[in-house]
């Protein structure tokens, strides 16, 4: 009695194994291992080498390289295997549905939700690789954006605990874009500036006091500076060229008079010439805001992957009603 002869089982090829299930599963546990090991070496580094990450930032790693980062610069190859694997598998998918009849549309509901899984990876990368972000102070007059726009501060509404500690906050900002179009806006600790669909954000960090103008006395002459502004004391030129609070000196501004460049204390007289004596008398001020100015390429792309990532569920429930 003969029997028949096993059948070959075909070799796994290369692209069989790139779209393979068991691939995707390898790179899902793989990334969540290395991450959960990510989140310790940053807590245990943020002192020393993770000292300048910041947000989704990914060239900071490479500021210089660490060893310390290995688990991140393993992390960017099974990334990239990991979007190569859904991308194969969600191509083979679809194009089986397509070829063997299925044109109903909750049939390709797990395709959307692979494509923004995708979109996803992508928003972290190009988040990562263009991200950058800038500390600024907003006030009174205008102050130039990094993006080449112009804001300044209208007023600001804050609202205190009974310790004096803030509770909200509300800045009215103007926003001049490069054209010259004035947009006003509201600034708050929950409520960020934003445009071109989140790609670029403005968010509120601390109300502050802003010097703004000085009073300036010689003799028995005075005058009110802004910052950078001029007039004539005791028949010298006189210069504010800049005002700053020192902290422990208090609030210092810098003059320059009769051929000599000096910071003032506030009440506290400096002779800049013979017979010629400055005093800063007053600061006036005005209400703030520190802000930090980001750039976030991501951003856009992410609210894609949302998206597709909804209509994916609402398909897979469709599916199954």
């Amino acid at each position: 009695m003969h029997s028949d002869p096993p059948l070959a089982v075909p070799r796994p090829t290369l692209w069989t194994l790139l779209r393979s299930q068991g691939l995707g599963v390898f790179c899902g546990l793989s990334t969540v291992l290395l991450l959960a090991i990510g989140s310790f070496v940053i807590a245990a580094t943020r002192g020393g080498a993770s000292a300048g990450l910041r947000l989704d930032e990914v060239l900071p790693f490479f500021e210089p390289p660490s060893a310390v980062h290995l688990w991140f610069y393993l992390l960017l190859p099974v990334l990239g295997l990991y979007g190569i694997n859904t991308a194969l598998a969600t191509w083979y998918s679809v194009s089986i549905k397509w070829r063997n009849g299925f044109r109903q549309p909750w049939a390709y509901g797990a395709a959307f939700i692979h494509v923004g899984f995708l979109l996803a990876l992508l928003a972290h990368l190009v988040g990562g690789i263009g991200g950058e972000q800038q500390g600024l102070l907003l006030h009174g007059d205008w102050s130039e954006l990094p993006d080449g726009r112009q804001a300044r501060v209208t007023s600001v509404d804050l609202e205190q605990l009974p310790g004096g500690m803030p509770k909200a906050i509300d800045v009215a900002v103007e926003i001049r874009s490069v054209s010259g179009l004035v947009e006003t806006a509201e600034l708050g600790y929950n409520q960020p500036l934003s445009a071109g669909l989140g790609a670029t954000l403005v968010l509120l960090q601390r109300p502050v006091s802003v010097p703004v103008s000085a009073v300036l006395t010689a003799g028995g002459e005075r005058c009110t500076l802004p910052r950078g502004g001029r007039c004539r004391l005791g028949g010298y030129d006189v210069h504010l060229a800049d005002m700053r609070d020192s902290g422990a000196h208090g609030m210092l501004a810098r003059v320059i008079a009769a051929g000599r460049d000096g910071w003032i204390a506030l009440g506290a007289p400096q002779p800049f010439a013979q017979e010629f004596v400055v005093t800063l008398a007053h600061v006036e001020r005005e209400t703030g805001a520190v802000v930090t100015w980001r750039r976030a390429p991501g951003n856009p792309w992410a609210l894609g992957a949302a998206l597709f990532l909804i209509v994916g569920v609402v398909l897979m429930w469709r599916r199954f009603v």
